[in-house]
């Protein structure tokens, strides 16, 4: 995406009070929050319980291309998950869903960092997806 791209591209704010989610008051005082803080517009609003995490999740995947993957119905394999360090796989923000072979597939928050990638790899030495 062009840094011209993203400056045309509206606001999480603007599209949560287009959507009729918050009122435009909320998100002002969230973003005066924010600018007190190292947080995130949307983890403010989740904090104030402003907005649903689910319509939150709705809005981002319908409107900036995201993709969403829905693990409430999903059984998660116990095994895998006691196989990797919970520290780590708290500070990747990960659950390991499933492994095939030596590949291990992991659902994450965003998008791990080298670092912590390179180690969870250490548990999948197939590669990860």
């Amino acid at each position: 995406m062009t840094y011209y791209e993203r400056l045309k591209r509206k606001r999480l704010g603007g599209i949560l009070v287009d959507e009729g989610l918050v009122d435009r008051d909320v998100v002002i005082r969230a973003l005066q929050e924010q600018q007190a803080s190292p947080r995130l517009l949307s983890e403010i609003l989740l904090e104030h319980e402003s907005v649903t995490p689910y319509d939150l999740a709705r809005v981002i995947v319908d409107n900036y291309q995201v993709p969403f993957l829905d693990v409430s119905s999903y059984s998660f394999h116990k095994d895998l998950i006691e196989a990797i360090p919970s520290e780590l796989l708290h500070e990747a923000g990960a659950l390991p869903l499933d492994r095939f072979g030596t590949q291990m597939c992991f659902v994450c928050q965003e998008i791990p960092g080298g670092s912590i990638a390179e180690r969870l790899k250490m548990y999948a030495p197939g590669g990860l997806y």
